[in-house]
């Protein structure tokens, strides 16, 4: 799921900030052009990343995963905490299948897999599968440890640096012309923008989480179509009305019995909780689609592969995806690309 092109933003990004610290200084009083100079780069990638179909991630809460921990440890007969391809194919068989699973969620390469990697598996782990990297994250705590080593003589605890949240805000709203920011970067309302609070800002501008401050993502990969809810979502209240979900959410004749099943507390709204536990249309799992569009269980997507398993209305999409996403050059995509 990591893309060059993140990668290229990303470092765009880095080097406007190297150049240009964003830490707040009472004793500077940087313009707005200054301002909207050094986080110019930043916009553009999150306008760019915000052009791609919006996918949030909401999955139910993981059940007991002590039933596939305690097949990893019968598993690991020389007790180094990993499995090699062999004590593996031992536990699971020596299926297609299985084999395919292990090359694609050998997810640092090693040839072992760790007990994350194996609960990762879906086959493995099932609906309490452990995470997997997340490359949103991963970014943002890239260009975060750049904004703190920028800081570093202005704060001794860097996690404690501060923004003046009008020069922050505005500067975004200025780099990326005609394009809304979402949520607040100064939700405690005390005059500043502390890390933390900018890490949720712009986790929110790349759909991490919802302009409530509401998470939308979920360790074990799992995501919602949150384009989906907002269509539903007519008035923007972020919550659904029967009407709205029988309406406007692509349901079929069982719709209205949906809606009844996942309005938990029986008071006529679907919230997102709610809406994540529908499952079908309302939750994707990009993870499972992988695995699906792997039809000759290699490990990996080929450029058909890939054109084949997506849906006609992304098509437009998918055939950029190849060579823009597929960041080793070897013509074909990892799960994590």
């Amino acid at each position: 799921m990591t893309s060059i092109v993140i990668q290229e933003l990303f470092m765009t990004v880095a080097k406007a900030t190297v150049q240009s610290p964003l830490v707040h200084d009472e004793t500077e009083s940087p313009g707005e052009s200054s301002m909207q100079t050094r986080l110019k780069n930043l916009c553009c990638a999150i306008g760019l990343l915000a052009a791609l179909p919006a996918i949030s991630v909401c999955a139910q809460t993981p059940e007991n995963t002590s039933s596939a921990a305690t097949d990893f440890l019968k598993a690991d007969q020389d007790g180094d905490k990993s499995l090699s391809k062999a004590e593996y194919q031992t536990l699971r068989g020596e299926s297609k299948e299985v084999v395919r699973d292990w090359i694609v969620f050998d997810l640092n390469a090693d040839q072992l897999l760790s007990e994350a990697e194996f609960v990762a598996i879906p086959s493995v782990g099932g609906v309490s599968r452990g995470p997997i990297p997340d490359p949103f994250a991963a970014m943002i705590d890239r260009l975060l440890d750049v904004v703190k080593k920028q800081a570093t003589d202005k704060a001794a605890d860097t996690d404690k640096i501060e923004f003046a949240p009008g020069i922050f805000t505005q500067s975004l709203r200025h780099g990326i012309e005609g394009q809304e920011l979402y949520g607040n970067a100064d939700p405690n309302s005390d005059g500043v923008v502390s890390m933390a609070e900018a890490r949720s800002f712009l986790e929110i501008q790349l759909g991490i989480r919802r302009p409530d401050n509401e998470s939308l993502r979920f360790p074990d990969g799992r995501v919602v179509n949150h384009h989906l809810f907002q269509h539903a979502d007519v008035n923007s209240d972020g919550m659904l009305v029967r009407t709205e979900f029988i309406e406007r959410s692509y349901g079929d004749a069982h719709v209205a019995a949906e809606f009844e099943k996942a309005d938990a507390d029986k008071n006529a709204i679907l919230e997102l909780t709610e809406w994540c536990s529908i499952g079908g249309r309302c939750v994707i799992d990009p993870v499972t689609e992988f695995l699906r569009m792997d039809t000759d269980l290699d490990g990996f997507l080929s450029p058909e592969e890939h054109s084949k398993g997506t849906t006609e209305w992304k098509q437009p999409l998918s055939k950029f995806m190849f060579p823009a996403f597929d960041s080793n050059k070897d013509g074909k995509f990892s799960l994590n690309e």
